[in-house]
């Protein structure tokens, strides 16, 4: 942890160009930081309780509340990064508006649909940990399998699908160029640079993986709480490789962060109307 720490203070400290983001790069990552470590202190903790007859179940009790304050942090971060888009997150836009020949080539639909999956187990998570009195055992058992099984549609198959895709070299380039204004009308329709887009892309992948991770600690903590196993070694393989991704990601993406363009300026309009 302590080296994921360094690590990601010393990257996020070098000079991402973007122009007045909403959440720096240095910010989120102090966020991120603080995320995991009150995900490994809840997993301490909960290891830590007696496996005794509790008739107060403060370890239940323990665990769906700190679960619960980690998710608000989350979605502050969430919120933050979307509040100058109008929540419509960087991948949703440019999946809808670049040109059929770009979106196919960068399978950005296959993200999009994969980050829209990511995000119902994360709602989920948020609903089974806020309100877990409310439902049985074998809901919350059902989620937390559902979550960390070996299927293709688990969140850890899907965020790792998601990362292998967006880390590529020939992905990053042609998303990078992507936006320069001279080869299509994204420029326009986004009105932000290339070098604000693609901050955006990062800092959205960040999340994306934050969330990730919560859900899948989540996962492993409600299956301990149920006597499935203590899963202390599956928590620390999922912490070595959410870490490894969000070194790698912002190690590739950094490049492109140098050289991209700052350059804005307002479009002409396609039909111009007097008095506008």
């Amino acid at each position: 942890m302590r080296d994921f720490v360094v690590f990601l203070v010393t990257i996020a400290s070098m000079p991402f160009v973007a122009p007045t983001p909403i959440l720096t790069v240095f910010e989120l990552s102090v966020k991120i930081i603080e995320i995991t470590k009150s995900l490994l202190e809840t997993v301490v903790s909960l290891n830590e309780f007696a496996d005794t007859v509790d008739p107060t179940n403060k370890k239940v009790k323990f665990l769906f509340s700190s679960l619960d304050s980690i998710a608000v942090q989350t979605g502050e971060i969430n919120e933050k990064i979307h509040q100058a888009n109008e929540t419509v997150n960087i991948i949703t836009r440019t999946a809808q508006n670049l040109p059929d020949d770009i979106r196919f080539e960068l399978k950005l639909n296959e993200i999009h649909m994969k980050q829209i999956y990511l995000n119902i187990y994360y709602r989920d998570m948020e609903k089974y940990v806020r309100d877990a009195d409310e439902f049985e055992n074998s809901t919350l058992i059902n989620f937390a399998d559902g979550a960390v099984s070996n299927m293709s549609n688990s969140v850890a198959f899907l965020i790792e699908s998601i990362h292998q895709q967006v880390i590529s070299q020939d992905f990053l380039y042609l998303f990078s160029e992507s936006f320069d204004p001279t080869m299509n009308n994204y420029f326009c329709i986004e009105g932000q640079s290339a070098a604000q887009i693609l901050h955006n892309f990062m800092n959205e992948m960040l999340v994306l993986n934050v969330k990730s991770y919560t859900v899948i600690c989540a996962a492993y903590m409600i299956k301990n709480l149920y006597k499935s196993g203590n899963f202390s070694k599956e928590i620390e393989d999922s912490s070595e490789q959410f870490q490894k991704r969000i070194n790698t990601l912002m190690l590739a993406v950094k490049p492109y962060m140098a050289k991209t363009s700052t350059e804005l300026w307002r479009c002409d309009p396609y039909h111009h109307e007097k008095g506008k």
